[in-house]
């Protein structure tokens, strides 16, 4: 059980440090946010050009 749960979290950190690159440039302001499922990438970009959320914001307002 320990072994399965090990091999889970190899693969969820790798998809975890491909999200957070493209948080990363997507905050810089590039739209380059490949490895991110469409629906999420749409929520960002709505998220800062339409409400113009901070995203360096700890908490929502």
């Amino acid at each position: 059980m320990a072994e399965m749960n090990r091999l889970n979290r190899k693969s969820g950190d790798r998809a975890r440090t491909t999200v957070y690159g493209a948080w990363e440039r997507f905050v810089r302001g590039e739209d380059d946010i490949r490895g991110v499922r469409p629906e999420i990438a749409l929520s960002w970009q709505r998220c800062r050009d339409q409400y113009r959320v901070d995203p360096l914001l700890a908490e929502a307002p």
